[in-house]
């Protein structure tokens, strides 16, 4: 854990170790990953969906290779198998929106057949620029094993819809440590200034302890404000 102060702000930060990677071409630079696929097929609209899926050489972030979904109905969609055994994950990957649905990305789960939780996109305008998305993802009890999807999805038939994706990294993940803050509470705080007072008339000859403050008191009396009245001690200054 390292800690850093910014803009007048303590911030901690934590870093963890990645295990290896369960993802050996998510760069794309050998091409996409499989024939693309239809994964929302409606009833009669299989032979109309345009689907496509293409390997951009150089556009993606860094001049690196995108893969480009796209699709005017159902969703195109690429999937590959993750190496995975057991254990949370970090997932890493560069998406951006041309046109229609935002991306979408799924962790699926088997054999309970559902995506893994994962956190959020940002909205879809935010990402009509290249946007690095990173999160850990610790898959459902009784999952045996993991595929990852990416996808260009239509909610309106005839409505084109073209997501990127670039630099796909899937790595095991440490057990993410939940940071503690830990506080010591004051051991000796300064305690608040005591007012002390003599029943002689105000006078600026009186003189008080020294470091303490001189204030009149009712209009008639010498006072000190000081940290400890149980010793005082009070004089007269020489003439």
């Amino acid at each position: 854990m390292r800690v850093r102060h910014r803009a007048g702000r303590v911030v901690e930060e934590l870093s963890y170790k990645l295990g290896g990677s369960l993802l050996s071409d998510g760069d794309f630079a050998s091409g996409a990953w499989n024939r693309v696929g239809n994964c929302a097929a409606l009833p009669g609209t299989a032979t109309t969906a345009r689907l496509a899926a293409r390997v951009l050489r150089g556009q993606g972030p860094a001049g690196r290779p995108a893969l480009a979904l796209s699709a005017n109905a159902n969703s195109a969609c690429e999937m590959r198998s993750l190496t995975w055994r057991s254990g949370p994950l970090f997932v890493s990957l560069w998406v951006r929106n041309v046109s229609g649905a935002a991306p979408r990305i799924c962790l699926w789960q088997m054999p309970t057949k559902a995506c893994a939780t994962m956190s959020p996109l940002p909205p879809r305008s935010a990402l009509s620029r290249w946007y690095r998305y990173q999160t850990f993802v610790t898959p459902d009890p009784g999952t045996r094993s993991l595929m990852i999807f990416l996808y260009a999805n239509v909610y309106t038939h005839g409505t084109l819809t073209t997501d990127e994706y670039s630099k796909v990294v899937v790595r095991r993940s440490p057990v993410l440590l939940q940071p503690v803050v830990v506080a010591t509470a004051p051991g000796h705080e300064r305690p608040a200034p005591a007012l002390y007072t003599v029943d002689e008339s105000f006078s600026a000859d009186w003189i008080g302890p020294p470091g303490d403050q001189r204030v009149e008191v009712d209009g008639l009396r010498n006072g000190w404000l000081g940290q400890d009245s149980r010793h005082v001690l009070v004089r007269v200054a020489p003439p």
